[in-house]
């Protein structure tokens, strides 16, 4: 399978192959596969490990491959799929969220939060609490 995935995110599959051996199941995080010469898909596997019955050792996994989206451009084939996929959803410089650019009148208190949790974000601060969510 590693044929068919992109150079630069081999290791992400190959971390999701050792995590399914380990812990009998895993949620890849999202990776470049190759369908055709030039043409890449952003994916997300999961995994199950199958036991022999009467050995109890490891006989066979089954993989679920989910298409996320094409990636669209010759920029999101460099870099991590990650970052790219990001940049494909959100853009490369997505600006500053304030109450007022979401078009809505909150409190103050709600407002200073608002800037308070923006201004973190930017910092690095937060984003721990996005988690892995089977895709980091």
């Amino acid at each position: 399978m590693t044929d068919f995935c992109h150079a630069n995110d081999i290791q992400h599959l190959r971390k999701h192959e050792e995590e399914v051996r380990k812990n009998g199941q895993n949620t890849s995080s999202i990776y470049r596969f190759k369908l055709a010469e030039n043409r890449y898909v952003f994916v997300q596997t999961k995994s199950k490990l199958f036991n022999n019955n009467l050995t109890g050792k490891p006989e066979y996994i089954i993989s679920t491959h989910s298409i996320i989206r094409e990636c669209d451009s010759e920029v999101q084939l460099k870099g991590s799929a990650s970052t790219s996929l990001m940049k494909s959803v959100i853009g490369p410089n997505p600006g500053r969220v304030t109450p007022s650019s979401l078009g809505h009148n909150f409190p103050a208190g709600l407002s200073s939060m608002v800037s308070s949790m923006q201004q973190g974000s930017s910092l690095g601060l937060g984003a721990a609490s996005m988690g892995r969510g089977g895709l980091g």
